[in-house]
């Protein structure tokens, strides 16, 4: 399995995604082939491939090849995996640990959230299925 875990372009660290993939590695609850891309991260990862920056093409080529991206819960690149028919698991920076200036990206995962269960209800309206529709992660508390 091919897992590609992407912090965007900010100029913050994001360790405490870093740290959540690299410990669930090392404990063996996440398994695959993964590459993290750090950015402007500090955190020594010990488990997985990474790269700090990576070009936008290479960040393309990584989305279209991955069977599970996780990402912070950037607009753009929200989009970029949802224009490429991938479902990403997203991890919103959160202002309080100083990961970025307000937490715009909490609100942004809750109005997926809020836009996926109205789809899904929509959806069950019709007597059709709704499995296929995702559920979006909750915001994240302190890890």
């Amino acid at each position: 399995m091919k897992i590609f875990v992407t912090l965007g372009f900010e100029n913050f660290p994001f360790d405490r995604l870093i740290r959540a993939i690299d410990n669930g590695v090392g404990d063996r609850r996440i398994s695959g082939d993964i590459l993290i891309q750090t950015g402007h991260s500090l955190y020594p990862v010990r488990f997985c491939e990474t790269k700090h920056f990576m070009r936008f093409d290479e960040i393309m080529s990584r989305f279209k090849d991955a069977d599970i991206v996780v990402s912070h819960a950037g607009v753009g690149t929200t989009l970029l995996c949802l224009g490429l028919g991938k479902i990403p698991v997203i991890f919103p920076r959160q202002a309080k640990y100083r990961e970025h200036v307000d937490d715009h990206q909490i609100q942004f995962a809750r109005m997926l959230d809020d836009f996926a269960q109205r789809q899904r209800a929509a959806v069950a309206a019709r007597g059709r299925p709704a499995a296929g529709f995702p559920r979006f992660a909750r915001p994240a508390r302190a890890m």
